[in-house]
């Protein structure tokens, strides 16, 4: 028996929690379910490529078997992805931080990153904010302030972030686009409430104006039409397909042509100012790479332009792992892609993409201390030498 009221309350509460999660996450819409309802009920439902998109990976460049990450030879094999597709919902209901879609009670899957722990986080970052239950349970009943005619949002939980946005955000648009083509219709666009001034110049770039922006407050929304473009990023793999399409309407806007008689650039991407992952000796590895004709960039401090034109001249990129190698998809090809890991935290993401643009593709495991590493440039010189004269 419980004698503190208090206690009590708080026990029911995590109980009525846990329930409630557990029912949202059993009607969760997935892209198949999707499709289906879709049929159904006639929404407006395209696919964008009849070919499947298959990636194939290979071992990075110059390791033995016991030195590639056991990770990286876990996703060492062939991938398909599903088809990528856009369609159109009506009345759909847009709550929480992330922006998560509900169509009826349901909330859509393709509205949150297409990815089952990011729909959780999704739900729990909603319920949190909401606060009553049957908010969630019956979004139906909820009547928010604002109303648009029509919608398509890019805000998810990670869409605050640099390669996020570039990698599951931006390539959306290429749905978006077939979309605006085959109806006329054009949609107002959601972003992120205070958006740094590299996604509004992205979103510039692709021919979006201010008027086409709506800024999200996490009060609740409702669309008269939603129009979902899939996310092209699956199982921690990117679209090539889509890469390249963000790649030609970029370079499009900026009038960037192939560098014809110019020295490709050798670039190493600092990560001084970010939070985490920095290079510990960074002066004595920046005195290594002077002598292989690197150049060194803080990426923080140039404009989205400035990188997508710098990593259009680029044949060779160093690089902690970080946000800034996604800009690998602007690269040269054949470029040749040095990730440096400390060996506490080694993500995949980059090895699948550089495969997917068959760019060579090495890495290098450090030491770690707390959450930066520190090199070893005996070590690093030697790796980097064999490397780059493959």
């Amino acid at each position: 028996m419980i004698n503190d009221p208090g206690l009590l309350i708080v026990r029911i509460r995590r109980l009525s929690r846990s329930i409630l999660v557990d029912i949202i996450k059993r009607r969760v819409i997935d892209a198949v379910r999707l499709s289906e309802i879709s049929e159904r009920r006639e929404y407006w439902f395209e696919r964008l490529n009849a070919v499947s998109e298959e990636v194939i990976c290979r071992e990075p460049k110059h390791l033995s078997g016991a030195e590639i990450p056991e990770i990286i030879q876990q996703i060492n094999r062939p991938f398909k992805f599903s088809s990528a597709f856009v369609c159109e919902l009506p009345h759909v209901k847009l709550m929480g931080p992330p922006a998560l879609a509900f169509l009826d009670s349901a909330p859509v899957l393709e509205s949150a990153v297409a990815r089952q722990d990011c729909m959780d986080r999704s739900i729990d970052l909603t319920i949190d904010q909401q606060g009553h239950m049957w908010k969630m349970l019956l979004p139906g009943l909820v009547r928010p302030q604002t109303r648009v005619e029509i919608l398509c949002s890019l805000v998810n939980v990670w869409s605050h972030t640099y390669f996020h946005w570039l990698l599951e955000c931006l390539t959306r648009l290429e749905g978006l686009d077939y979309y605006i083509k085959e109806t006329g219709n054009r949609p107002k666009l959601l972003i992120n409430r205070n958006p740094p001034n590299w996604m509004i110049e992205s979103l510039q770039l692709l021919g979006y104006t201010q008027e086409d922006l709506m800024l999200w407050d996490s009060g609740g929304l409702h669309a008269e039409r939603f129009v979902l473009p899939s996310f092209r990023r699956q199982a921690g793999r990117t679209s090539i397909q889509a890469c390249r399409w963000l790649k030609t309407q970029l370079f499009s806007s900026l009038a960037i042509e192939a560098p014809v008689g110019k020295e490709p650039l050798r670039v190493f991407v600092s990560r001084r100012k970010a939070g985490a992952r920095r290079i510990v000796n960074e002066e004595q590895v920046l005195e290594c790479l002077v002598n292989y004709g690197f150049r060194t960039y803080v990426l923080e401090e140039m404009s989205f332009s400035d990188q997508v034109r710098l990593f259009s001249q680029t044949d060779t990129i160093v690089a902690p792992h970080g946000a800034g190698l996604a800009n690998m998809i602007f690269a040269l090809p054949g470029t040749r892609v040095f990730e440096i890991f400390g060996r506490e935290y080694i993500n995949p993401c980059f090895y699948t993409l550089a495969n997917g643009f068959n760019f060579d593709y090495t890495s290098f495991v450090c030491r770690q201390q707390e959450e930066d590493i520190v090199i070893d440039c005996d070590d690093f010189t030697r790796h980097l030498n064999r490397f780059l004269k493959s």
